[in-house]
């Protein structure tokens, strides 16, 4: 039985799930539709039996996406930029609240429970870390983020073929066609969500870092 750790909005922050998700998945175990969820708020666990095209979709809405419906890799491109947009918003509003220089040079990303990290030193750090971890619409906006940009970052490091996920994405398919190049991912073959293992193994590969301020 796989398990997934979940925190943040609702319990879809699928940057939490347990590293051995994806061992398991690798070793070509096969996996069952009952999963374990947590969540950060009450650290509780409950067993939930979610169906494969139940899963995609909440990780799908978790990531500020369609559930349903064909997605093309611009779906994950303007996600993402408007997401970044309510990031730099909120961080900059945030900055003036609490009188930090707003042209503080600092990078911010997720740590293994999903709060986020500054690891610079400066004047008033650790109140502007606590106050962004205390937003709601600044940390699902930023889980989202980084969600999207982990996916398009893996999607971005695959092999550029005829038959790529790239390929099937920008092409007219709904998104189920991404079992197509399942052959060449185990970690895709025995999965019940592609979508987050997608979005795992990018995050995995490469944290997403999000640097302030942006250049002009």
């Amino acid at each position: 039985m796989t398990l997934i750790q979940r925190a943040g909005y609702g319990n879809e922050n699928i940057h939490t799930r347990s590293q051995s998700t994806l061992a398991t998945q690798e070793t070509g175990k096969a996996t069952s539709t009952k999963k374990k969820e947590t969540t950060s708020l009450t650290g509780s666990m409950d067993k939930v039996s979610l169906s494969k095209d139940l899963q995609t979709a909440r990780t799908r809405e978790s990531m500020g996406l369609n559930p349903t419906g064909p997605l093309k890799l611009k779906d994950f491109t303007q996600a993402a930029t408007a997401q970044a947009q309510t990031v730099e918003q909120e961080l900059s509003q945030t900055l003036k609240a609490l009188n930090i220089d707003p042209d503080t040079q600092m990078t911010l990303t997720l740590d293994a429970k999903g709060q986020v990290t500054i690891p610079e030193k400066f004047a008033g750090k650790n109140d502007l870390v606590k106050a962004l971890n205390n937003n709601s619409e600044f940390m699902t906006a930023f889980r989202r983020l980084s969600a999207n940009e982990s996916f398009l970052g893996q999607i971005g490091s695959s092999n550029k073929t005829a038959t790529s996920l790239a390929d099937v994405m920008n092409s007219d398919t709904d998104w189920e066609n991404i079992i197509s190049i399942a052959q060449r991912n185990k970690a895709l073959q025995t999965s019940n969500d592609p979508l987050a293992t997608l979005v795992d193994q990018g995050h995995q590969a490469k944290p997403y870092t999000y640097t302030h301020p942006k250049a002009s």
